[in-house]
Parts: structure tokens; sequence; C-alpha cells
């Protein structure tokens, strides 16, 4: 794997043959390299099929995170942040349906996303697509959103697929619009029963990176378990 769960496993090189992407002293260049073909190879993982993919995805990914081992270790290069997801309108039969909230520590919440998975297969199986929505403007809390008031973002939505113990993937291409300043975002992440690594970046229409991380994805380590639901 390219990143470790363990204090001191992001300060040296992990995995068969697999530089480590935080280690201070490789060029950014060939951390770029490693997680492009790791997610081109996410495809060609084969797995075998599970009858509980969306609830295996939900219960990782639900709860609360933060990356401040890997906020100490490289404080240059990525801020402590901290993150919750929780389930919401747990009765649907159209989801499950996530809500994520991110925050710089000990401030109000920095961007807010909902998520809605789905399996990509007849029956259960490896593949999930990750559908992905905005609070519309004006909501005021979780009680007040109701699922038929939300609009997809155009291209923007993620593809995991299940490979060894984790769930690997991400947005395709460039279709992701973004307002705030730059012309398209990517997103790659891997989700791990108790870790959970994302590496959300902004292009210009040239290729060229205007915000998000250089260094790798933000690793952020489970603090609490399951978030209290919001019906």
């Amino acid at each position: 794997m390219l990143f470790g769960s363990r204090r001191g496993d992001l300060k040296r090189p992990v995995g068969r043959g697999i530089v480590a992407c935080y280690a201070p002293c490789m060029e950014t260049r060939v951390r770029v390299a490693v997680w492009a073909v790791w997610a081109a190879s996410a495809a060609g993982c084969a797995s075998s099929p599970g009858a509980t993919s969306l609830d295996e995805v939900a219960l990782w990914w639900c709860g609360s995170f933060s990356n401040r081992q890997q906020a100490e270790l490289f404080p240059q290069d990525f801020e402590e942040l901290e993150l919750t997801v929780r389930e919401l309108w747990p009765g649907r039969t159209d989801g499950p349906w996530l809500h994520l909230e991110e925050r710089k520590k000990g401030r109000a919440h920095v961007r807010e996303q909902i998520y809605r998975l789905r399996s990509m297969d007849e029956v259960g199986g490896s593949r999930v697509r990750v559908d992905v929505f905005t609070k519309p403007a004006g909501t005021a809390s979780l009680q007040e959103l109701r699922p038929e008031r939300l609009e997809p973002l155009p291209g923007c939505a993620m593809e995991l697929l299940e490979q060894q113990s984790a769930w690997v993937g991400g947005t395709r291409g460039r279709a992701c619009a973004n307002s705030s300043g730059a012309a398209y975002t990517t997103t790659l992440m891997r989700l791990f029963e108790n870790r959970f690594e994302t590496w959300y970046r902004g292009f210009d229409a040239r290729g060229e990176q205007v915000f998000g991380p250089t260094a790798g994805a933000y690793v952020f380590e489970k603090v609490t378990g399951r978030a209290p639901a919001d019906s």
C-alpha cells in the first residue's frame, strides 16, 4: 500500500517496491506518477462479488476522522483537518446517502458534500458509484435537507472498486467543473476500514494545478466510529 496507518509509516517507504508518497525528499512528479499508476491499475484488479458492498462502504466511511498525524509530520504540505461523515435518511432504499463535512481544526466548516452510493453491479458486486451533491443554498441544517431537492454535480461522480482490503477510485476525466478559479477538479480516494485517503485538486484549462495539495493525498485516520444518522 502507498500509505501506512501507524505513526512513523508516513516517514518511510512502504509496500512492494513502491516509494511512500509522503517522503519529504520525493519529487512531486514522482508522487503524482505513483498515484496515476495506482488509479489506472484499479480498473484491472480482480475481486470477488460481495452482497454487502454498499453497506461496507457506508460503514467504513461513516465516523469522525483526523489527519493530525500527517499534519504534524508535514506541516508545510498539509494543514490539520477534521472530517465527519454521517448517514442521511437511513430508511430510504435508493442509497445509502452520506453527508461529509470538512473542517479546519477549531473553525467553521470548510466544505460540505452529500453522497449517494449505488451498486454498479446487478447483485452486490465489487463496484460502487458515488454520486456527488452539494447542500442547497439557504439550507440551515441537515434536518431541512430533502433528497428530491438535490441535483448531482455533473461529471463529479466517483467510481470505487474493491481492491483487497480497500475501496479505491475517483472521478474520471475533466468533466467535474469548479467555481473556485479552476477549470475542473479531480478526486482520487482510497477507503479502508479505519482510514480514508483523498486527493482533491483543481486544474486550469491547460491542465496546470491551481489548488489542492501537491505532495499527495490527505490521510485521515478514523477517530470514532459511525456518527449518529440524520433521518
